[in-house]
């Protein structure tokens, strides 16, 4: 009959035959009596559903047993239907249908949740689902993920623990809750979030839960502040311009005068006036590169001085370091010109001389050691020829290595790993943007170098970059005219030293 209706019929004499057939197939669909040799249909049923497939079995018990205990019983046990012998064969055939249909849509769930699984771990976004009494019932989303946390860590948690430090996310489940949509921005595990939380109604318009979908956008926030700050800066630059266009106004009048009252002087007046002339020479030359730095310019690749380079970025800053931070220039030896853009490397000198800065005002601050220690930035130019030691790339011309050394509070290896990470930082709120490593890092590869760090905790650290020779760039300038820079660079180094 059932093989008549368009079945393949497997039959078993008793239960243990049963129970094997279905662990070598799997049918999909199961015909069962209660009473039979070995196992009865209540231990066949209880073993089917234990079985890792046995959850997508329609099981139909047919049996003599009518009494509604029984039935119960079966149910129990883990049969689909029930129908008591002897039966009506078009009951069979429309239970069969039945059950080939439950099994049709237990299909198209599955799929459904296969594909909506999918659609949540590669969702960029942190989802949680709360019950009426507030435990999280789910939890997903691959920026739950990147967050560090797994769905384990917020299922069967009531939502105030996870969210303890989270007065927004917190307000806006209860919210939720209660029947209201909400938006909130909050900070959770470090991250700024901005999440919508929503309620979920039952079929008769009560609340039994909520759901949040919560976006990470530190980076964008992140970013907002440089751009604020890009903006102040611009501001800032353009002030100390106009400040220092004035000042220098002021002291060529102030010179000029000087040069005049040294005429009618005395040897002693000469004299005095000879130190107030250098003093006023020096202001001119820090003006002048306070407008060198603020004036505004397009990128350009040009010859540079690495040298000369170093030289301006050291006297500039140690007019600026406080807490008696010395720093000082040395090159070795003859060094030749790079071909590079100024701006940029001189960016990249001045982002490591700040953070070695910064790592001797932290040592100083957590360390009582580091607050007696004196603090010392070193600045280093040197050159490696080809064939030395390390190949500059293959361009056939060694390389220039600039290097900044401190004594501060050093890196341990883990957040050496993270050092050139973009938007991490080690500094405190507030005094770190988590950039500044990761610009220069790609400064330097716009030049084809790359930058190393070695440093101990306690002790300091030395950033060094390394930038490959590129002479077939220079037009129209012979190798050995290279070395010409290099002597500027040494006396800019001994008046830096100075």
């Amino acid at each position: 009959m059932l093989e008549g209706w368009g079945h393949r019929v497997i039959a078993c004499g008793d239960g243990d035959a049963a129970w094997a057939a279905f662990q070598a197939q799997a049918p999909p669909i199961l015909l069962l009596d209660w009473v039979m040799p070995g196992k009865d249909g209540l231990d066949l049923c209880r073993a089917i559903r234990a079985h890792r497939l046995g959850c997508g079995v329609q099981i139909l018990m047919l049996t003599a047993r009518g009494d509604m205990t029984d039935v119960d019983q079966a149910l129990a046990a883990g049969a689909d239907d029930y129908l008591v012998k002897p039966v009506d064969l078009a009951q069979v055939k429309i239970r069969l249908q039945v059950a080939a249909h439950r099994l049709q849509l237990q299909s198209l769930l599955t799929a459904s949740e296969a594909r909506l699984q999918r659609v949540m771990s590669d969702l960029p976004a942190m989802v949680w689902a709360v019950n009426g009494d507030g435990l999280i019932t789910y939890g997903g989303g691959a920026g739950l993920l990147a967050m560090g946390l797994t769905p384990t860590d917020l299922l069967g948690r009531h939502f105030t623990e996870v969210f303890a430090s989270c007065n927004e996310i917190l307000a806006g489940n209860s919210m939720a809750l209660a029947g209201h949509q909400v938006n909130v921005d909050d900070t959770f595990q470090g991250r700024a979030l901005v999440a919508r939380i929503t309620p979920m109604w039952d079929h008769l318009d009560g609340v039994v839960g909520a759901v949040g979908v919560a976006q990470d956008i530190s980076v964008q926030r992140q970013l907002e502040a440089q751009v604020s700050h890009s903006m102040k800066m611009e501001i800032l630059g353009q002030l100390v311009a106009g400040i220092a266009h004035d000042f220098n106004n002021l002291l060529t009048g102030i010179m000029g005068n000087l040069e005049l009252v040294e005429l009618d002087g005395n040897a002693e007046m000469q004299a005095c006036l000879a130190s107030v002339m250098e003093a006023a020479q020096h202001g001119a030359i820090l003006t002048q590169q306070l407008l060198s730095f603020s004036r505004k310019r397009e990128p350009g690749m040009q010859e540079v001085d690495p040298g000369d380079l170093c030289g301006q970025v050291v006297r500039l800053l140690r007019r600026t370091l406080k807490g008696g931070i010395e720093i000082d220039l040395q090159v070795e030896g003859t060094v030749p010109a790079l071909w590079g853009d100024p701006e940029q490397l001189h960016q990249v000198v001045m982002n490591l001389c700040v953070n070695a800065r910064d790592a001797i005002v932290e040592a100083g601050r957590s360390d009582p050691e580091g607050a007696r220690r004196a603090g010392v930035i070193r600045v280093s130019v040197g050159y490696t020829p080809p064939g030395d030691g390390e190949e500059a790339h293959g361009q056939g011309g060694g390389y220039v290595h600039l290097s900044v050394t401190d004594n501060g509070c050093g890196m341990d290896e883990a957040t050496q790993a993270r050092a050139f990470e973009p938007f991490f930082t080690t500094k405190r709120e507030g005094h770190g943007t988590g950039l500044g490593l990761a610009t220069m890092q790609r400064l330097v590869e716009r030049h084809h170098g790359r930058v190393t760090v070695q440093s101990t905790v306690g002790q300091g650290t030395t950033f060094t970059v390394a930038i490959p020779m590129c002479l077939e760039r220079m037009p129209g300038r012979e190798q050995q005219e290279n070395g010409r820079g290099s002597r500027r660079a040494t006396d800019g180094a001994v008046g830096a030293a100075r």
